[in-house]
């Protein structure tokens, strides 16, 4: 098969415009509807497969992704290719800050031995009885596949054996998603034009990704917030003072707890240290909840500075325990 953009007479950097509009100059030209010449048929389904391999490598790049907030369904007027639906799992770090990742899609490709005719050796075409040879067929009010043809316009009398006469063989192409920052659980991230190809050089579908996260050793998100458990002992949580708390991106931050009045910790609500928000939206916030940790052991040092406390604690309990003191009055 001759290189892609001599059939279709453009550049071999031309962008999709330029291919798009090489395609429909040729076919306007050698469409078995239009040409009757027998050569034509041919002559236009190599044209077809020299454009789908330009589109095909045009479009095994780089996308951005955007958040979906519309939803998928197609515009029933508009004529695209199939929009394609994937999982995309993300650590949280990157779902926080964004991040690049490279996805293996299936598609298809002319088939090297027929070059894309579907045909074996000299076999001829015929145009399809069913649909007049426009591959398309009147059903429920739009248009539809015509199943006899496969939507070719013309059936073939002798099928390539490595396609089964469909001019086309399953491949893969490989694309590099931008994901951007701040995505969550379950959203949705907008690929356009990064679809199946429309099967007459139409705009292809869009590719949409359903986020999913993966378990974090430290975080729990709960929507644009993280939960992270951070243990405290007791001692400090007694005394009060300052706690280093880890932050999504590998960042600390000091905490300062005041002395405690409860041994049942309330959260501490840290603002803006969340996930970061998307457009205007503010910063997630961070909830820290307290584990108090008591010590396996005590040794002699420790058990008589406690000794300590408590003689400190019974010298004025009406003052340091009212609880303690009229249990003791009581008794």
């Amino acid at each position: 098969m001759r290189a892609p953009h001599k059939i279709l007479g453009i550049p071999a950097d031309a962008d999709e415009a330029t291919i798009k509009n090489g395609f429909r100059r040729l076919a306007m030209a050698l469409h078995p509807d239009r040409n009757p010449d027998q050569s034509a048929g041919d002559q236009f389904k190599t044209v077809r497969a020299a454009y789908e391999a330009m589109m095909a490598a045009l479009r095994n790049g780089e996308a951005n992704a955007e958040l979906n907030e519309e939803g998928s369904a197609q515009n029933q007027d508009e004529q695209r290719g199939e929009d394609l639906h994937r999982d995309l799992e993300l650590t949280l770090e990157e779902a926080a800050f964004g991040c690049q990742k490279t996805l293996a899609l299936d598609c298809s490709i002319p088939c090297a031995r027929c070059e894309g005719s579907g045909e074996s050796d000299l076999s001829r075409s015929q145009l399809c009885a069913a649909c007049q040879g426009s591959g398309r067929l009147r059903a429920q009010g739009k248009l539809v596949r015509c199943s006899q043809c496969d939507g070719r316009g013309f059936i073939t009398s002798r099928a390539c054996p490595d396609c089964n006469g469909s001019g086309r063989q399953p491949a893969e192409r490989h694309l590099q998603v931008h994901v951007p920052a701040g995505v969550v659980a379950g959203s949705e991230l907008r690929l356009a034009d990064q679809g199946r190809e429309h099967p007459e050089g139409g705009a292809p579908g869009h590719l949409y990704l359903k986020v999913s996260l993966l378990p974090h050793a430290l975080f729990h998100p709960l929507g644009q917030d993280l939960l992270c458990s951070v243990p405290v002992s007791m001692f400090r949580w007694l005394a009060g003072g300052k706690v280093s708390v880890p932050l999504l991106g590998g960042k600390k931050k000091s905490v300062t707890l005041t002395a405690a009045t409860s041994l049942q910790p309330e959260p501490t609500r840290l603002k803006g240290c969340g996930l970061p928000g998307r457009g205007h939206q503010p910063n997630g916030d961070l909830l820290v909840s307290w584990k108090l940790v008591l010590p396996t052991r005590l040794s002699p040092e420790q058990i008589e500075l406690m000794e300590a406390a408590e003689r400190h604690l019974q010298s004025n309990l009406k003052k340091n325990a009212p609880e303690l003191a009229a249990w003791k009055e009581k008794t």
